[in-house]
């Protein structure tokens, strides 16, 4: 019977463990870009990996949309794109196309509203890992400004 009871304990010590040990952080929101036409493909979410551990994102989400796989080493900085190179759409807007290929980056399907909303970050479980809420009261709407998540 104790030995029952010790599985459940260790498997939450565990997990809070490793939680303890990845932790991702939503840093910046490009929610509203103004440099091209098309708008939304260039809109993206940065990430940052505060914790001492490599972070594997595989099965991760923005706002229930999965990004492409990536792992996020400690320290490093990772942009989850709307659309990170151009697709089949009409335009020929992406974010390398405005922002550049040499920043660590991946595909995120998403979109932004630019009337607010607030962004949620889980893990491949479902779990909340973070989140940010903005409004365009508070800036970067439309002037090519992002919006720095700082505590």
């Amino acid at each position: 019977m104790k030995n029952t009871k010790l599985i459940p304990i260790m498997l939450a010590a565990m997990l809070t463990l490793r939680l303890a040990l990845a932790q991702v952080a939503i840093t910046e929101i490009m929610y509203a870009p103004n440099q091209t036409a098309s708008e939304t493909d260039t809109e993206w979410i940065e990430l940052y990996n505060t914790g001492p551990g490599a972070v594997n994102m595989t099965g991760w989400k923005i706002d229930n949309y999965s990004f492409d796989p990536a792992v996020l080493t400690p320290q490093q900085y990772l942009v989850v794109a709307r659309e990170l190179i151009d697709g089949t759409d009409a335009d020929t807007d992406s974010f390398q196309s405005v922002w550049g290929a040499g920043i660590n980056a991946v595909d995120g399907y998403f979109t932004l509203s630019n009337t607010g909303a607030t962004v949620i970050l889980a893990d491949e479980q479902g779990n909340l890992v973070d989140s940010a809420t903005y409004t365009p009261s508070i800036g970067a709407l439309k002037n090519g400004k992002t919006l720095e998540k700082t505590d």
